[in-house]
């Protein structure tokens, strides 16, 4: 009886997950699905743009609205500039560890005196754990936190948090993706120019059509959107991409967006 309750109860939850997929409610549906797996106090879903400042910022937790619009101010303003883990992107260490939890203990900030330590003191965090992912031209982070009075995570507290992320990460990628989200949330990109002055500091030896075609997949578009905006054949868009990641010694469009991920981190 008991299995075929929490069988009921996981079947409920995913479907009200996937309901709410592009609707304000996501998060916290996420945060409920989650919790049938273990002990999450706070949910946080963080999308960056190529220059790695928030574009998104969703979140779910048992705090008040208002302390919970405070706290997300303070991190796009902020506090995205000392996040663990964007130092790792920015300092071109990019191993595949979007599988494994990056584990922040406020122990540990509180030790090395970190800028996040008094709001985690304050706000009584135990322990953040993220999982980031890449997606187009965009990183974004899961975030799992638990409060003093949970405790930190523990190993079978992962592997059961794992487990929900299996379907969690699917689910955020179709929100993310949603015409409504992409509308109203991914309106800030930054302009062709931008990104085409950005690329052409990654290698001297990378031509101006190279540049603007690998600069506008980088933004998003597709091959024949490509193809329309300059005017040239899909084929040779494909040729002028293939070209570029020639020069650069690189095979994929990941690897061309870390490439400007470093290129920003040195200036």
């Amino acid at each position: 009886m008991r299995t075929r309750q929490a069988t009921q109860g996981i079947t409920e939850l995913t479907a009200a997950l996937i309901h709410a997929i592009s609707r304000p409610e996501f998060p916290q549906k996420v945060l409920e699905y989650t919790k049938h797996f273990t002990v999450v106090d706070h949910f946080s879903l963080f999308v960056y743009g190529p220059t790695l400042e928030p574009l998104i910022i969703e979140s779910a937790s048992s705090w008040k609205p208002k302390q919970l619009d405070q706290v997300e101010e303070t991190y796009k303003k902020q506090d995205y500039l000392f996040d663990p883990v964007l130092d790792r992107i920015k300092s071109g260490y990019l191993p595949d560890y979007s599988h494994d939890f990056v584990r922040v203990y406020t122990e540990d900030l509180v030790r090395s005196n970190h800028p996040w330590a008094p709001g985690y003191t304050e706000r009584k965090h135990a322990e953040r754990v993220s999982q980031l992912h890449q997606m187009a031209s965009a990183w974004y982070l899961i975030s799992y936190y638990r409060s003093t009075v949970s405790g930190t995570f523990r190993t079978p507290d992962l592997e059961r948090l794992a487990q929900a992320v299996a379907v969690v990460k699917p689910a955020v990628e179709q929100h993310l993706t949603s015409p409504i989200a992409t509308e109203l949330k991914f309106g800030r990109r930054p302009s062709t120019v931008w990104m085409e002055q950005l690329l052409a500091k990654t290698g001297k030896t990378l031509s101006p059509r190279e540049i603007e075609v690998s600069a506008r997949a980088l933004l998003g578009m597709t091959r024949k959107g490509i193809s329309l905006d300059l005017k040239i054949s899909e084929s040779t868009v494909n040729t002028l991409k293939k070209r570029c990641y020639a020069k650069l010694n690189i095979s994929s469009l990941n690897q061309l967006f870390a490439l400007c991920l470093r290129q920003l981190a040195v200036g």
